[in-house]
C-alpha cells in the first residue's frame, strides 16, 4: 500500500492556500494526486476515529486545493449524524444526500455552490440509510452518475468508532484518507481502527493526516 502521512495545523475554516498552512495542504494535495493517478481514483473518502479530529476541515481545504488548479470538484457530506460541512459556508441543510437516497429530492436540487471553487451536497435530514442494501446501491448509482460530471469527489464519512459506514461504502469509495488528532486520538482507538479497516480488504487506505485540530 503506497500511502502518505502529513501533519498540519487545522482551524475550522478554509485557509489561504498561499499561507504556511495552505502550503502544507498543497503538499498533501501533491501526494494525494499521485495516489489518485496511480489508482485512477475519482472518489476519495475522509474518515477519522472520532468526531472533532479535523476531518471535515482537512477534507474541505484539500478539495479547495484541487479546485484551485482547475479540477471540477464535488464534496459530499455522508457523515449524517455529525454533519458539519454546510456550517463552513453558512448554508442550510434542508435537502441533501439522505433526501436523494430516500427519493425525497432530485440530485440537481441538492448540489449547491460553496462560493469557492467547488460544489457541495450536504448530508440532509438525519436518518439511517447507508446501512441498508438499497441505500448502499443508491449511493453507488449516484456516485457513478456524478463521476461523469466531476473530476474528483470527496466524501465525508462517519468516524470508525461510531459507525460501520467506511466498510459499507468501501465498494464505491476508491480510496480513504484517515485523519487523526495529534496528542488526542488514543493509540488503542487508532489501532482498533486500523485493524478494522485493513482487515476488510475492500477498504483502500491511501494515506494519513495528523492534525492539531480544534475542529471537526
Amino acid at each position: 500500500m503506497n500511502n502518505f502521512m502529513f501533519k498540519t495545523l487545522i482551524e475550522r475554516k478554509l485557509i489561504d492556500l498561499n499561507s504556511k498552512a495552505g502550503k502544507a495542504y498543497q503538499k498533501i494535495k501533491a501526494s494525494l494526486e499521485v495516489a489518485i493517478r496511480e489508482k485512477k481514483s475519482k472518489v476519495i473518502g475522509f474518515i477519522s476515529v472520532n468526531h472533532n479530529e479535523g476531518k471535515s476541515t482537512a477534507l474541505l481545504n484539500i478539495a479547495n486545493s484541487f479546485a484551485s488548479i482547475g479540477k471540477k470538484v464535488l464534496v459530499i457530506d455522508a457523515d449524517n449524524k455529525g454533519a458539519s460541512l454546510h456550517l463552513y459556508f453558512a448554508l442550510p441543510n434542508e435537502k441533501g444526500l439522505s433526501d436523494i437516497i430516500l427519493d425525497d429530492a432530485k440530485v440537481d436540487e441538492c448540489i449547491v455552490s460553496t462560493g469557492q471553487n467547488f460544489d457541495l451536497i450536504t448530508s440532509g435530514k438525519e436518518v439511517e440509510y447507508i446501512n441498508s442494501i438499497s441505500g448502499s446501491d443508491k449511493i453507488s448509482k449516484l456516485l457513478d452518475e456524478l463521476k461523469e460530471k466531476y473530476d474528483l469527489i470527496f466524501v465525508n464519512v462517519a468516524p470508525t468508532k461510531s459507525s460501520n459506514d467506511a466498510v459499507l461504502l468501501a465498494h464505491v469509495i476508491e480510496g480513504f484518507v484517515l485523519v487523526i488528532k495529534r496528542k488526542s486520538t488514543k493509540s488503542t482507538d487508532l489501532d482498533d481502527a486500523l485493524k478494522y479497516l485493513t482487515l476488510n480488504q475492500k477498504v483502500n487506505l491511501i494515506g494519513f493526516i495528523a492534525t492539531n485540530a480544534k475542529s471537526k
